[in-house]
């Protein structure tokens, strides 16, 4: 026992009374031990526990418990907690005096957000293959609405095209016009040959005259010829008799020369009408025909087309806005990569994910506070007042990420749109998708101060 003080060491157990004692000295440094005999030892069990190494493992246990105590107080009681987990009257958690304010915050509802313009961001991208010749703006440019952006190396090209087409057609009207006037040339000749078909009726009705005159004289000569039969030899020589009857004759001739020259003018009429007629429908085919042998519509066609592909090749604003971001230079070919971004930053909205379980105590009308660390001084204490406008009818995974490590990820969200009054936020126009904190103020939290002139220009 005396060897054991003498060295600062710890004995445990004892052989005569068998009960634990504990006993130290340090009028011997420690590294002396190592040259001890064995045999100077007690038969009894000995062991040694340096005095730093006691102290490092209490300072351990110490951080160990400090540790849980903060991880408790952040997650189970303190009044962030409360605020981050939206609590609720009812929900079985009891919060102290000190964190009431807390939890009456944690009755509005908090989110992330980020403000967009109204009409979106606009991606402009031009042909894919092309190459951008000159490029006209550069990020932060505000243009109007039909601004020359950028030119592609094709533009020459495609302007070429355009005119080759318009000269293409007005080669094709000169030649149409040229061929109408042939065909309508030829119209006019069949319509006079049938117009002279036509008049060949007046020869047939005289002819039809001469015949009805030749069956007049035959039938009076032989009348004369009967009544010569009927009287005597005495009163009628025979040479009469005889030129009676060649009287007849030379009538019965001439009646069927007249019937023949009849006939032949009404053939001959018909056959000249026919053909004349013939002649005129081919003149008229001919000239629907000059229609299709020679298009325009659809040269025209094709001429819009290599309009519309020049045109692409002149990139211009849809609308007015400022650029964002040029992602393809002059000289580079397009390919995955738009030209460039812009929007209208004149007109922004802050759209906020709201975590879906407290989505039934958000409400159309309701005011917003927004805060962010990308605004300027003066709007970082009180934030930017707005309302909301519309409520989306979608859950999603969240899109923003909290600065806070631990808060939680795996909840999900639907956007709540809010706007805000004319020109409140002009310096936070240039950041779109800035990503801010929203706070609604909903009816059992704050106030939403219905008189504040923000809050009151936005309500519809």
């Amino acid at each position: 026992m005396e060897l054991a003080q003498d060295f600062g060491i710890c004995e445990i157990g004892n052989a005569s009374h068998n009960t634990p004692t504990l006993q130290h000295s340090t009028s011997l440094p420690l590294p002396q031990l190592s040259g001890l005999q064995d045999s100077t030892r007690p038969p009894s069990l000995h062991y040694s526990i340096p005095v730093n190494k006691l102290l490092v493992a209490l300072l351990i246990v110490i951080l160990v418990i400090l540790g849980a105590g903060w991880a408790a107080w952040r997650y189970d009681w303190g009044p962030l907690a409360a605020a981050n987990s939206s609590w609720a009257p009812g929900d079985g958690r009891e919060i102290g005096e000190g964190g009431a304010s807390a939890v009456l915050e944690s009755r509005n509802v908090h989110a992330l957000g980020r403000l967009e313009p109204v009409g979106g961001i606009i991606t402009i991208s031009g042909m894919v293959g092309d190459r951008v010749e000159e490029l006209l703006v550069q990020a932060g440019d505000f243009v109007q609405e039909g601004a020359v952006l950028a030119r592609l190396a094709s533009h020459p090209l495609r302007t070429l095209e355009v005119e080759a087409l318009e000269a293409q057609i007005a080669e094709s009207k000169a030649r149409r016009q040229a061929e109408e006037a042939a065909a309508d040339a030829r119209i006019r000749v069949a319509e006079v040959n049938l117009r002279k078909a036509q008049s060949r009726q007046a020869e047939i009705d005289a002819q039809e005259k001469q015949v009805a005159l030749a069956e007049a004289n035959l039938e009076v000569a032989k009348n004369d010829l009967q009544r010569m039969e009927g009287l005597s030899s005495a009163l009628v020589s025979k040479q009469e008799f005889e030129r009676q009857r060649l009287l007849v004759q030379k009538a019965e001739a001439e009646l069927a020369a007249a019937k023949a020259a009849r006939d032949t003018a009404i053939e001959s009429g018909q056959f000249a009408e026919e053909a004349a007629l013939a002649e005129l429908d081919a003149a008229r085919a001919s000239k629907a025909q000059v229609a299709s042998a020679v298009p325009i519509a659809s040269l025209e066609k094709q001429r819009d087309v290599a309009k519309l592909q020049a045109q692409q090749t002149v990139i211009k604003a849809p609308a007015p806005g400022t650029v964002l971001k040029i992602f393809t230079r002059e000289g580079e070919v397009l390919a995955n990569k738009p030209i460039l971004q812009m929007a209208d930053l004149a007109h922004l909205r802050c759209i906020a994910e709201v975590y879906e379980g407290d989505l039934p105590r958000v409400e159309i009308g309701q005011a917003a506070i927004i805060t962010g660390r990308g605004f300027p001084e003066r709007y970082r204490g009180d934030g930017v007042r707005g309302v909301v406008s519309r409520i989306g009818g979608m859950t999603s995974t969240p899109e923003l990420r909290a600065i806070d490590p631990f808060a939680p990820t795996d909840r999900h969200v639907v956007e709540v749109y809010i706007r805000f009054p004319e020109g409140a936020i002009p310096e936070a126009a240039q950041l779109a998708n800035l990503q801010v904190d929203v706070t609604i103020l909903t009816s059992d939290g704050e106030s939403s101060d219905e008189n504040s002139p923000g809050v009151a220009q936005s309500r519809p």
